[in-house]
C-alpha cells in the first residue's frame, strides 16, 4: 500500500487509493492553488471541480499565498515553486513559521521542473509532497486522497477510475532528461514535427474525459492561444534584446502551458530554450525559437477543431 508521511507528527498514514469522488461529495475546507500561469490555474481549477472540490482559492505568487493563509484555513495547498515576487519555497517557510506547532496545512508542490533532486528540495523546504506538471487527473486525485484530512474526506463513487484514460507513465512533457547538458538536449530527441502536434491522449488523461467530450473544455484552448501567443511574441523581443533571463522565464511558462494542452513537441522545444538560456548562452536560441514558431502553428491548427 502506498503511504504518505506527515511532517507534523512524523507518522506514516496510508493513502486511500480508491475510485473517483462524486462531484457532490466533498464538504471540507477550501483548497488553495498558488500559481502564476493563467493557463495552469484554469486547468487545475477544472480538474479540482471534476474531483468534487468546489471551494477553491487562488494566489498568483507566494506573497499572496502567505496573506491568504493568515486569513483562512485550508484543507490543502497546491504550491507552484517558481513564481515572481515570492517563490514557493519561501512562501512555504513563512507559512510553516506562521503555523508553528499548532497546525499543519498539507502543502503539495506542483512544479514543471521534474529534475533529479527537486522532490527532495521541496520536502526540505517544508512541503509534504511533490507532483510534476502537467498534472494528470489521477495523480491529483491521489494527492487529494492522501493529504486531505480524514475528517474532510468524502464518499467514493462506484465507477471506473479515470486512470484507464491516462497515457503510459513517462510520456508527459515533464519527463526529465537526466544527465544532459543544455547543448546535448538540443539533439537528444527527434524533431518536434516527427510527431503529431497535439497528443490528445495526454489531454484526456489530464482531464479524465473522452475525445468526444473535449469540446466542452474549449475555454482552456482559447486561453492557451491568448496566453501562448503573447509569450511567443515576448520571447521574440527578448531574443532581439539578448535578454536570456527573460527568455528563460518565458520559455519555462510556455513549456508548462503547452504540456497542459498535450502539445508535447512545443513543450519540449520550450524546455530546450529554457535549459539553453539558463546556461547563459545565446547561440542556438534563435534556431530553437524558429522551430517553436512552426510547431506553435501546427498546435493551433490541431486544436482549432475544438473551438
Amino acid at each position: 500500500m502506498d503511504v504518505c508521511q506527515s511532517r507534523k507528527d512524523n507518522r506514516t498514514t496510508p493513502c486511500r487509493m480508491t475510485t473517483p469522488w462524486t462531484l457532490e461529495g466533498y464538504r471540507g475546507l477550501p483548497v488553495l492553488v498558488v500559481e502564476d500561469n493563467p493557463i495552469n490555474i484554469k486547468m487545475i481549477r477544472t480538474q479540482l471541480k471534476q474531483l468534487g472540490i468546489d471551494m477553491i482559492h487562488t494566489a498568483a505568487n507566494g506573497d499572496e499565498a502567505v496573506q491568504l493563509v493568515r486569513q483562512n484555513h485550508y484543507g490543502l495547498i497546491l504550491m507552484d515553486c517558481q513564481m515572481p515576487v515570492m517563490d514557493g519555497y519561501s512562501a512555504t517557510a513563512l507559512i510553516r513559521a506562521f503555523e508553528g506547532q499548532e497546525t499543519h496545512t498539507p502543502i503539495v508542490a506542483v512544479t514543471a521542473h521534474a529534475l533529479p533532486g527537486d522532490r527532495e528540495k521541496c520536502l526540505e523546504a517544508g512541503m509534504d509532497d511533490y507532483i510534476s506538471k502537467p498534472v494528470r487527473l489521477q495523480r491529483l486525485l491521489e494527492a487529494l486522497q492522501c493529504w486531505l484530512s480524514p475528517q474532510q474526506n468524502i464518499d467514493a463513487a462506484v465507477e471506473e477510475s479515470s486512470a484507464a484514460q491516462e497515457p503510459p507513465e513517462g510520456e508527459t512533457a515533464s519527463t526529465p532528461q537526466q544527465g544532459l547538458t543544455a547543448p546535448e538536449a538540443l539533439t537528444a530527441r527527434e524533431p518536434a514535427h516527427a510527431a503529431p502536434p497535439v497528443d490528445f491522449g495526454v489531454i484526456q488523461g489530464l482531464l479524465g474525459v473522452t475525445l468526444e467530450e473535449l469540446p466542452l473544455f474549449s475555454h482552456l484552448f482559447v486561453l492557451f492561444f491568448t496566453e501562448s501567443g503573447e509569450k511567443m511574441e515576448k520571447i521574440r523581443l527578448a531574443l532581439e534584446a539578448k535578454d536570456v533571463g527573460q527568455v528563460c522565464a518565458l520559455s519555462h511558462a510556455l513549456k508548462s502551458a503547452s504540456g497542459n494542452v498535450g502539445a508535447l513537441g512545443l513543450s519540449r522545444l520550450c524546455r530546450e530554450m529554457e535549459m539553453l538560456s539558463r546556461s547563459g548562452a545565446m547561440d542556438g536560441l534563435a534556431q530553437l525559437y524558429e522551430q517553436a514558431e512552426k510547431e506553435y502553428e501546427r498546435v493551433k491548427e490541431a486544436l482549432e477543431q475544438f473551438l
